[in-house]
């Protein structure tokens, strides 16, 4: 299932990651994408400071 999420955004115009803000800051099992694949983050709250800075140098918009 993972590789089929995966070859879904290679091949995307757009990938836009929706999250909700509990999930900023821990690690799962898998990675499915690097940050320079999606475009746009849609979450509940402001991510951390932290976060914001390391998605910074891939110009992605955050909408809360």
């Amino acid at each position: 299932m993972t590789n089929v999420k995966r070859h879904m955004i290679d091949d995307a115009h757009t990938a836009i990651l929706l999250c909700d803000s509990s999930k900023f800051g821990h690690t799962n099992y898998y990675k499915l994408s690097d940050y320079a694949c999606i475009q746009t983050i849609i979450t509940d709250q402001a991510p951390q400071p932290t976060i914001e800075n390391a998605i910074k140098p891939y110009n992605i918009e955050i909408l809360y």
